[in-house]
């Protein structure tokens, strides 16, 4: 059994879900790709059932169920010790899965942790934060939040090699690894949310079960964002 199970959500982005599975398959990793199409109308559906990878399996559904239930139906099918969850548009570098993988293995008290995520030309790309609440919509619409995330994008090609892994309320969901332990404990995604939010609920739920989230900048995803 592999000890990681990639579940890759796919919605309407076969050209990115191409390079997607690509650059997995090219990883050192042995792992185990759990493919869901989230009703596509643009050929991916047909493409994921052309492909005869031992490591991949798939599941197409018949209309897009949104992020946290077509990722939920990719856990339900994965078997690993660790669930990573990846954007179609997220690439992980060499060693990014293994140096997340290894954190967790050292670190018994953290059921979750994200990359440092970084735009196609190497920049700086917020990677989680805080759990939402009512202070820091305030300082977003103070420009504080904004001001502080400029301050890291300006010092990363500087100061990022000495950043050191750290404690947050979230990691994005676009590249997301979580203890199966975790997910055994506290359940899956929340499904009344249909897209945006459901990364910051689940690690607020870790949280609440005794689970730490924690962000690890020495793994580097490159992530398209958008796309």
């Amino acid at each position: 059994m592999s000890h990681i199970s990639v579940v890759v959500l796919n919605y309407n982005s076969l050209d990115l879900l191409k390079q997607c599975i690509f650059n997995l398959l090219s990883l050192s990793n042995p792992l185990e790709i759990v493919l869901i199409d989230n009703g596509s109308s643009d050929g991916s559906a047909e493409w994921i059932k052309s492909q005869t990878n031992s490591q991949l399996c798939s599941h197409t559904l018949e209309h897009n169920v949104g992020f946290a239930a077509g990722c939920n139906v990719g856990i339900r099918q994965s078997s690993g010790d660790y669930v990573l969850l990846l954007n179609t548009d997220a690439f992980p570098t060499l060693d990014s899965l293994n140096c997340l993988l290894q954190y967790l293995e050292s670190h018994p008290y953290v059921g979750i942790v994200g990359p440092q995520l970084l735009y196609a030309n190497g920049k700086w790309q917020r990677s989680g934060g805080a759990i939402p609440s009512l202070r820091s919509v305030l300082l977003e619409v103070l420009g504080i939040t904004s001001l502080h995330h400029l301050l890291q994008a300006w010092s990363w090609p500087i100061t990022g090699s000495l950043w050191r892994p750290r404690a947050v309320g979230y990691v994005d969901g676009a590249c997301m690894l979580i203890r199966r332990s975790v997910i055994d404990e506290i359940g899956l995604l929340d499904e009344s949310f249909f897209f945006f939010v459901e990364d910051a609920e689940f690690c607020h739920r870790a949280r609440e079960h005794g689970w730490l989230t924690h962000y690890v900048p020495q793994s580097r995803v490159i992530h398209l964002r958008g796309g």
